[in-house]
């Protein structure tokens, strides 16, 4: 078969019909992209003002490297006030590189969005002032954990 399109037989379809369903298919696929996209970019900015929100009760307090577990590839950064009970657990699951200070005073951590060509978003906890840098996979949160 020479590569023009011939009139399609019954059950066959020609070259140029099968480059129009594959175009819609992209076309299609592109769309769900775009609104996983979205729908992913709105999780990532809820989940950065949320984390910003426990930060900004906490920072100017103590931070300190609490707890890393290779096992779970977990880093915990723990943050307490003097004459202030309780404390703020920051803990980066599938932490990539750190630099900086093991334990500081004064902290002013920031989270923010990390653009790089993985499919989902990379965070980054970072205290400019201590020369503080973490790039993680995720982060949580979690007030008052044991032992207080």
């Amino acid at each position: 078969m020479s590569g023009a399109a011939a009139t399609p037989a019954s059950g066959q379809v020609s070259v140029g019909h099968r480059v129009d369903i594959a175009i819609g298919r992209l076309y299609h696929d592109f769309e769900d992209h775009v609104q996983v996209e979205t729908a992913m970019d709105h999780f990532t900015e809820r989940l950065l003002k949320t984390i910003d929100t426990f930060l900004a009760r906490w920072n100017g307090g103590h931070a300190t490297i609490w707890e890393y577990r290779k096992s779970h590839s977990a880093l915990t950064i723990r943050i307490t006030k003097p004459g202030q009970s309780g404390n703020l657990h920051i803990s980066c699951l599938g932490p990539d590189h750190i630099r900086g200070p093991f334990s500081w005073s004064d902290c002013e951590l920031k989270t923010s969005k990390l653009t790089t060509d993985a499919s989902e978003p990379w965070f980054v906890l970072e205290d400019r002032r201590v020369d503080f840098r973490l790039t993680t996979e995720t982060i949580e949160v979690a007030e008052n954990c044991k032992p207080l």
